[in-house]
């Protein structure tokens, strides 16, 4: 399931996934992908109080990493 986004996803994007660092913006893209082991940062905002708990963080805008 943590896998879908991105095997469905298109060649070029899987690609870049493969570098060192990738930005991920919006809540969906922490909630799909957020257990996959790599170096992925996740910027957006909170949006409910279940993904505040997930996270760690009661604030409404945030930066997370992927392999936390």
């Amino acid at each position: 399931m943590v896998d879908a986004p991105l095997s469905e996803s298109r060649p070029g994007f899987r690609r870049h996934s493969e570098t060192g660092l990738i930005i991920a913006k919006g809540q969906g893209n922490d909630e799909s992908l957020s257990e996959r082991a790599a170096p992925i940062y996740f910027l957006f905002k909170v949006k409910c109080s279940v993904v505040a708990e997930h996270i760690g963080e009661p604030g409404t805008h945030v930066v997370t990493r992927s392999d936390r």
